[in-house]
């Protein structure tokens, strides 16, 4: 269903999309009409923080490397000396009160995937969730007022937060796709959206083609590189390079993500040859029977199973005692060093200067 939906939005389905084309343009107006309520309720209650906000966001659904630039800009900013904070909604989170997110094998039932993900990554900074993030936002400084900045985690659309930078990334493999909104096309929002972005990415990934850009996106203000930059058993804690990476058996891929052709390129781009995918939808809430049934399938098969940094996130805790050869590996997506990073770190100085900010001492 993932691949067919994909075909759709690129145009690509053939007489299926004909087919649907009346369904989904009806939907398409209706997305439109909620849209536009939901923007304006959003706008009208508008709040501040009292600490800059930098927002990480993009047009489409699905992944465009947000995750991965969060990552990066906070890590960036801890050496740096600037204590972080990502606010973050949380994919289904069960919590109905913004709390920080803690880093257990199973506390991302709580918090969700992507926010525990990010809290694993940071030293000094701290990520919090909830459904208002203003609200989530003050709750932080009242515990934490050393904080420096935030980051709005995928905050594009959320508008009921005002921001003093709005990073805006495109996924370079799709672009806008067809043009259209939700359900009818990728997008969560129309192209004019884009006017309200500070600064435009293009996100490029190992292995997929650059998709035209076509006549409804802007000249790009930077672009980014997002690269495999090391492995690990899930098992582990200490990144290893790539030249060190397994590939004495064909690898059967695991992952629930918004993207797996891309989790493929990836795993073909780092020289692992694709046995087979085992394919679930994104933030799936995998099952120590689905852990357990892809254990033994590789094991009969003498297959290795090799997974995602947010994917080992949802497993982690149904893969205790499996050996050293059962334990699926994951690899680490980063950016790559260049002109795209460069042009973030001036835009990110800029923002907190003129903001007047500098790392506060907690003793």
């Amino acid at each position: 269903m993932v691949r067919l939906i994909e075909r759709i939005w690129r145009g690509e389905a053939g007489f299926l999309g004909r087919l649907l084309e009346l369904p989904l343009a009806v939907a398409e107006l209706g997305y439109r009409a909620g849209l536009r309520w939901d923007q304006r309720r959003k706008l009208a209650r508008r709040e501040t923080l009292p600490r800059p906000v930098i927002s990480v966001g993009n047009l489409t659904v699905g992944g465009s490397g947000k995750t991965p630039l969060v990552q990066w800009i906070s890590q960036w900013a801890e050496r740096e000396g600037l204590v972080p904070c990502v606010l973050s909604r949380g994919y289904g989170v069960s919590i109905q009160s913004p709390a920080r997110v803690t880093k257990g094998p199973s506390d991302w039932r709580f918090f969700g995937d992507e926010p525990t993900l990010l809290a694993q990554g940071l030293r000094s900074g701290c990520v919090y969730v909830g459904r208002d993030r203003a609200q989530a936002g003050r709750l932080a400084l009242e515990r934490e007022p050393w904080i420096d900045f935030f980051i709005l985690d995928d905050g594009f659309q959320h508008l009921a937060l005002a921001r003093d930078l709005d990073l805006v990334l495109v996924d370079a493999a799709i672009g806008l796709g067809n043009g259209r909104l939700l359900p009818r096309g990728p997008l969560r929002e129309p192209p004019a959206a884009l006017d309200r972005a500070d600064a435009i990415g293009l996100a490029r990934r190992a292995g997929l083609s650059v998709s035209p850009l076509g006549p409804h996106l802007p000249t790009p203000d930077f672009e980014i590189d997002l690269e495999p930059t090391a492995w690990r058993p899930l098992a582990d804690e200490d990144w290893l390079p790539l030249e060190t990476l397994p590939r004495d058996r064909p690898a059967r891929l695991l992952s629930g993500i918004a993207s797996p052709s891309g989790f493929e390129a990836t795993a073909r781009a780092v020289g692992l040859h694709v046995h087979s995918h085992s394919i679930f939808r994104d933030h799936h809430a995998f099952t120590r029977e689905e852990a357990e049934a892809e254990r033994r399938l590789a094991r009969e098969r003498g297959l290795r199973l090799v997974t995602t940094a947010k994917d080992a996130v949802r497993l982690a805790e149904f893969t205790t005692g499996w050996t050293a050869e059962e334990v699926p590996i994951m690899i680490e997506l980063g950016l790559k060093d260049g002109v795209g990073l460069e042009y973030l770190k001036e835009t990110l100085k800029l923002t907190w200067s003129r903001a007047d900010i500098a790392p506060v001492s907690r003793g």
